[in-house]
């Protein structure tokens, strides 16, 4: 058995204490306001995801909550990848050449009763550009978020 005798007065262990415990309350905070930031809808997000929820329930859709939202760039030249990508959206009526190099906001709702269970919306200077839908699995199929064609 080991045991170990530390010489502490009743100021340190206080002190230590009241440390431990700023640090737990510390911790605790930052997950509650990360938890928070990747819940809650600010002011900005409000706007930027108005247009996607509005062409989504336009296109009978049922968003039922925002999973994700953040920026990215519809590359400069299409790959093989973007360019099959960029087929599908086609299939939905939309085009994504014209914005490439662009910066675009990527939004994925859950649907609510809808198979396939997400809907992923690509926003550029504020308006739907594109998007897919998908049931969430890795290397499954997307779908066009439109099946005949127009974009309402």
């Amino acid at each position: 058995m080991l045991l170990i005798h530390i010489k502490a007065d009743k100021k340190k262990i206080v002190t230590v204490m009241l440390a431990a415990i700023l640090l737990i309350a510390g911790v605790a905070v930052g997950i509650t306001k990360t938890v928070r930031s990747s819940h809650t809808a600010t002011p900005d997000s409000a706007v930027t995801e108005q247009p996607a929820m509005q062409f989504l329930e336009e296109s009978g859709y049922h968003p039922a909550q925002l999973e994700r939202q953040r920026q990215i760039t519809i590359p400069p030249a299409f790959n093989q990848t973007y360019e099959a990508y960029n087929a599908l959206q086609q299939q939905a009526g939309f085009n994504l050449e014209p914005y490439q190099g662009k910066t675009a906001e990527m939004l994925v709702y859950t649907l609510s009763g809808d198979s396939p269970a997400y809907a992923v919306v690509l926003l550029c200077e504020g308006k739907v550009v594109g998007g897919h839908l998908t049931n969430g699995e890795y290397g499954s199929d997307n779908l066009p978020l439109l099946q005949h064609g127009t974009t309402g």
